[in-house]
């Protein structure tokens, strides 16, 4: 960063591609600063001229010479154009403000309910919930699921492979279907008696709800 003390203004100068970044005051009181884009407007490289872009999207060339009247006159000539893109900015930055309250607020409100429902468990089920044992089976669940993710096949729980198959049973079904079943049930290593008892109960329990 190079720092230029002149008479009428600072300038600060930050390397942009082959031009320079241009963040300057040239004299100006922050009532006419805060309407020119300061971040994207740049001193010419080599010239002794200044591209300044404006909040209303206009963009003017200036001569180092007489730049803060200049500056002041172009400011005067297009302030209510100026003004009107102030308020929009205004109004985003409000809405973006309030927008993120909002959010913050949900949260916290959300927070507070998830705590008193957890509140209300007596501490005695948490200790008996938090046991070696349910957290290694918490550990297999998650295991599983994350094999049906990454290959892209259902996880059947284990009690559906320890459930005993008591009950022989004769179903008629589609010849296809039945085929393709059976050739699944040896690519996921499953028999077709825990893939049925599988699907009968997801399909009775969606029923319930």
């Amino acid at each position: 960063m190079i720092e230029i003390n002149q008479k009428d203004y600072k300038q600060y100068f930050i390397l942009k591609g082959s031009d320079w970044m241009l963040q300057s005051t040239f004299g100006l009181n922050k009532d006419y600063l805060k309407f020119i884009d300061k971040e994207n407007s740049y001193q010419n490289d080599g010239e002794d001229t200044y591209n300044l872009i404006f909040i209303n999207g206009i963009t003017e060339t200036f001569k180092k010479t007489g730049i803060k009247k200049a500056v002041i006159n172009f400011i005067e000539l297009h302030r209510e154009s100026l003004e009107l893109a102030m308020q929009k900015i205004e109004n985003v930055s409000n809405q973006a403000e309030s927008l993120q309250a909002t959010s913050m607020e949900k949260e916290v409100e959300e927070n507070k309910n998830t705590l008193a429902i957890f509140n209300e468990v007596p501490a005695e089920r948490i200790k008996k919930l938090f046991t070696l044992e349910n957290i290694e089976i918490l550990e297999k669940i998650i295991a599983n699921q994350r094999v049906a993710v990454l290959t892209g096949e259902p996880a059947i729980p284990d009690y559906y492979r320890k459930l005993s198959n008591d009950k022989n049973v004769s179903l008629r079904m589609n010849g296809d279907i039945y085929a393709r079943m059976k050739k699944h049930s040896i690519d996921i290593g499953e028999t077709i008696a825990t893939i049925v008892n599988y699907l009968f109960d997801m399909y009775l329990n969606e029923e319930k709800k």
